[in-house]
């Protein structure tokens, strides 16, 4: 089933990385992004069949909290799941009392994040802080060290793109870009895009 994903959250480039997020956890998602909750709003009253929100909590015009118990209340058939910086038990108690499908820290590493929206997509929640890695797992920590930047050329290379495309959508040159890729090389402990493609599809099908 296709996702149809609203990411609603005020900064740009939060919202870049997040959507990459979303396209490893579901490739086939189809991603709207709003930048306020006002925005947000008219996208939902449209019928545009959203399947999950994922609603900042620190929204300029609306409190994350009262954004989350208004869409719960008026959408309870689309999951809202609270994009926050806090982590400690009260937020995340609270959060689950106003309805959220789950918590995701904006604090998390990449593929934490993905972790989360792929449990979440599947109809399970998520409120606790992201799941520890296994130390036996080298290829999944070494994913894991990525930096954002890092990680969304990785997701570029997945979906086919060539390092002067990854590079128009960061807004950055294709040196930039290779010199990126050269050290997520490093980190994967690998030496080819092939290589690194294998080591990432491996670590996702799990």
């Amino acid at each position: 089933m296709t996702q149809q994903v609203l990411l609603v959250d005020s900064c740009q480039i939060f919202r870049m990385g997040m959507r990459e997020a979303i396209r490893m956890a579901c490739p086939q998602a189809v991603v709207t992004e709003a930048a306020t909750f006002a925005d947000a709003y008219a996208v939902l009253k449209g019928d545009c069949g959203t399947t999950l929100v994922m609603l900042d909590a620190s929204l300029p015009d609306c409190d994350g909290f009262i954004g989350l118990f208004q869409l719960c209340n008026e959408f309870p058939e689309i999951p809202v799941v609270l994009v926050s910086d806090r982590a400690d038990e009260a937020s995340a108690e609270r959060a689950t009392e106003f309805g959220a499908a789950g918590i995701v820290l904006k604090t998390s590493s990449c593929l934490d994040i993905v972790n989360a929206l792929t449990a979440i997509i599947r109809g399970k929640k998520w409120m606790s802080p992201p799941i520890p890695l296994n130390d036996n797992d080298g290829e999944v920590g070494a994913i894991a060290s990525l930096s954002p930047a890092q990680f969304r050329i990785l997701a570029g290379l997945q979906r086919g793109l060539r390092n002067k495309q990854i590079a128009y959508e960061m807004g950055v040159t294709e040196k930039t870009v290779k010199a990126y890729t050269t050290t997520m090389y490093r980190k994967l402990g690998v030496s080819s895009r092939t290589q690194a493609l294998i080591l990432a599809r491996k670590t996702f099908a799990g």
